[in-house]
């Protein structure tokens, strides 16, 4: 693509969410049949979604479209005939009644039945290649397995192929650590989930895999979770043990610069000012986590949570703290452009182009020969 055939963007293009959740009917069904959403590690009064209110708040906050996906733990639960049925009806859900029926302003990751690999491969194959969805979602692990682990192989052979994108969500660590915390303790999600991107992240880099399937395209949730700030003592790791120099030869840092980071509950200055430190803005993403966040959004966020109103959700703008660490271009950047980047499907039905050269931008900082990890 040449600089002359790409289009103007449009000033009132608005934002881009590419962490967004649904809960369509079939799942509701589904999490009833596994004992109800607190059997699967899930609050046992889950945050009400519909497509009426999803459209309400992209409006709301000046979304233009949404990139949606299941959250955790997916359709890692149940019956494994049971599980591939459900992943097809939601993609054809995606594919249909939302894409289908709203082209501009949805894209989808496609849902998979993992850790039931060979159902993967059939509703990724399915979901990409005849329903067109612009991605698929997968969790960090699956009852401790994490995906460097060479059971996936297979999956990510086929993912590589396509070049698709893969949405990496946290998931429960499974046994459940004790947390210490108010009675009760946390959820998951307070801490176990940003360290759980993190242990993902390690296990891609150093088990080979990011070398051996360079044409995947990572995202990884809530600016990388504890990745950005834990980036340089991981790379000093490699001054005590020379293995990893073999390993992962490029560098720790070098790595992260494969993946992309969106921002959904990392909309401050602290994390923002992180991950500006580990990649270019060209690797950030806008993400809201709606709906289970949907009280971040709320005109009272301000009186229940204890940050500087600035770098809350306020008038129309969903993460107003961009504004003081980044420039114009760069904001453009991470509210759509880099995602009209990564989702030409979702680009073309809207009638814009990619800015640029994807492979320039995302795939080159890391050699890219190929091994077995």
């Amino acid at each position: 693509m040449t600089k002359d055939s790409i289009q103007p963007r449009r000033p009132d293009a608005g934002t881009i969410d590419t962490h967004a959740h649904v809960l369509p009917q079939v799942m509701v069904d589904y999490l009833e049949r596994q004992g109800g959403p607190s059997a699967v590690g899930l609050p046992s009064v889950l945050p009400s979604w519909s497509l009426g209110s999803h459209l309400d708040f992209m409006d709301t906050w000046n979304i233009t479209s949404s990139v949606v996906s299941l959250t955790s733990p997916a359709l890692s639960f149940g019956d494994v005939s049971d599980r591939r049925k459900v992943a097809q009806e939601v993609n054809e859900y995606f594919a249909g009644q939302l894409i289908g029926e709203r082209p501009t302003r949805f894209g989808a990751f496609a849902a998979l039945p993992l850790p039931d690999v060979p159902g993967a491969i059939a509703a990724a194959t399915y979901a990409l290649d005849t329903l067109g969805l612009d991605g698929v979602g997968m969790l960090t692990n699956y009852f401790g397995k994490y995906l460097g682990e060479p059971e996936f192989r297979p999956l990510l052979e086929v993912l590589d192929a396509r070049e698709a994108v893969v949405f990496l969500h946290p998931n429960t660590v499974v046994p459940v650590p004790e947390v210490v915390g108010p009675p009760g303790g946390f959820g998951q999600w307070t801490f176990e989930y940003p360290f759980d991107t993190t242990r993902a992240v390690a296990s891609l880099i150093y088990t080979g895999t990011l070398d051996a399937y360079p044409n995947i395209r990572w995202i990884l949730c809530h600016a990388g979770g504890a990745v950005p700030y834990l980036s340089f003592r991981l790379a000093t790791l490699h001054a005590f043990d020379p293995r990893l120099n073999e390993i992962a030869p490029a560098g720790p840092l070098s790595y992260l610069k494969r993946f992309y980071f969106e921002t959904a509950q990392a909309f401050g200055k602290a994390p923002l000012s992180a991950l500006r430190e580990v990649v270019e803005p060209e690797q950030i993403l806008f993400g809201s986590d709606y709906y289970p966040v949907a009280k971040l959004y709320s005109p009272e966020n301000s009186d229940l949570v204890s940050l500087p109103r600035d770098e809350l959700p306020h008038d129309g703008d969903p993460a107003p703290q961009l504004k003081s660490l980044f420039t114009a271009d760069q904001q453009d950047l991470i509210h759509r452009e880099n995602a009209l980047d990564l989702f030409p499907r979702l680009a073309a039905r809207r009638g814009e182009n990619p800015s640029r050269a994807l492979a320039g931008v995302a795939l080159s900082t890391v050699p890219q020969t190929r091994r077995t990890p």
